[in-house]
């Protein structure tokens, strides 16, 4: 059902999100499926116009520049900036009390945040809402002895770390829409979902939430995994996108609800 060659994806001839046909089709720029800064290779070309482009990319930086960096300096993940990263802030309490210092990466145990959500409301049948969604935060951390608490002689080290959730759903939501793009091209996809993702929407855990299944185990050499699979809500079949991002490191899965399929 996909239209690939190589790791592009063609496009359709207007954005996909907003829907607007520019008068010249190369002001639709390419969209990486995913981020291209969690090293995701696949994208669809001549996707996006000017503004919604604008709106992803402010996500994507959010995102990856600081709640998914620790992940991303653990995994690897590619980077367009190839400055040296700044300092992060952290917290090191000694016998002397608590005080906060800068320090790198390489100093300190990396701990990321990868948080378990209640799944999406549509899919319970509940409707929207403005009450936080989160169902509890997974901890992922480099085990090793950080160098600093030693130099230090720390007891313990916690980095301070901003996570907003709102932010992080709307990037899933643009994963996983444009992977339903991708893939499903063929079929009439209401964009129920883009909303989300440009910030129309005020539940973002409407559309996009935790899955309904068990946890699952690590997947050691799968870095992302993305899926679908289709469900019927109220007599319309909808197109669910599964997304796991660091699936290597064990994380929760999530749920895109992207939209029903129109007939």
């Amino acid at each position: 059902m996909s239209a690939r060659l190589g790791n592009a994806y063609a496009g359709l001839g207007r954005c996909i999100y907003c829907g607007t046909i520019p008068k010249l089709p190369e002001r639709l720029t390419k969209e990486h499926i995913i981020p291209f800064g969690l090293s995701g290779p696949y994208y669809i070309n001549a996707a996006s116009c000017a503004s919604c482009a604008r709106r992803t990319q402010k996500i994507e930086e959010i995102c990856l520049q600081d709640m998914l960096l620790p992940m991303r300096v653990y995994a690897k993940t590619r980077s367009r900036h190839k400055t040296v990263r700044k300092p992060v802030k952290i917290r090191i309490g000694t016998a002397e009390g608590e005080r906060f210092v800068d320090a790198t990466f390489d100093q300190i145990p990396i701990a990321g945040i990868m948080p378990r959500l209640l799944p999406p409301r549509i899919l319970l049948g509940l409707p929207p809402a403005l009450d936080s969604f989160i169902a509890q935060a997974g901890i992922f951390t480099k085990p090793e002895v950080s160098p600093l608490r030693l130099e230090l002689g720390a007891t313990c080290i916690d980095t301070v770390h901003h996570f907003d959730v709102a932010d992080f759903s709307a990037m899933l939501a643009k994963i996983g829409w444009c992977y339903a793009v991708a893939e499903h091209r063929r079929d009439r996809i209401a964009p129920w979902v883009v909303s989300s993702i440009l910030g129309r929407f005020f539940d973002p855990n409407y559309f996009v939430g935790g899955t309904l299944e068990p946890e699952e185990p690590p997947e050691p050499d799968i870095l992302h995994r993305i899926s679908t699979k289709y469900t019927t809500i109220s007599d319309r079949l909808m197109l669910i996108v599964k997304i796991r991002l660091f699936a290597n490191l064990g994380s929760p899965s999530y749920y895109v609800v992207a939209g029903p399929i129109e007939r």
